[in-house]
């Protein structure tokens, strides 16, 4: 990469970045539109590329909001449970948990392969693991 090439693409990535903190319904469409609805990283070398302890602390702060933020949403889903005091069975809401549900992890992996198959078209599922 030349250096012109490579200024170019700084600029483009600080346009981004401009843009994208505009507003969050900004930094929503720039997420969708980079095709990073699916954020998939190595954890371990995540934590590695962070400034210590700055990093550590912004990390933890982000998984505690996604954390938060899961704990908020419904999702459409009742169950039945027993009420602690009265004993009745009664209706309550689901909310997602700290971690993808099955659906979740099933749209994700799908992305994925379509990634992996946007890469290399002769990849298949049932090939060998790389």
């Amino acid at each position: 990469m030349t250096d012109s090439t490579s200024k170019q693409a700084i600029h483009i990535s600080e346009e981004q970045l401009r843009v994208a903190m505009a507003s969050k319904e900004h930094l929503i469409r720039w997420i969708k539109e980079s095709n990073r609805t699916w954020l998939v990283f190595n954890g371990v070398h995540l934590a590695e590329s962070l400034p210590f302890p700055e990093g550590a602390e912004f990390l933890t702060q982000i998984v505690a909001c996604y954390r938060d933020h899961r704990a908020a949403l419904d999702t459409g889903e009742v169950a039945l449970v027993e009420h602690q005091v009265s004993g009745e069975m009664v209706e309550t809401t689901i909310f997602y948990p700290e971690t993808l549900t099955v659906t979740e992890y099933d749209k994700a992996i799908r992305w994925m392969i379509g990634q992996i198959s946007d890469l290399d078209p002769s990849w298949k599922l049932t090939d060998e693991p790389l």
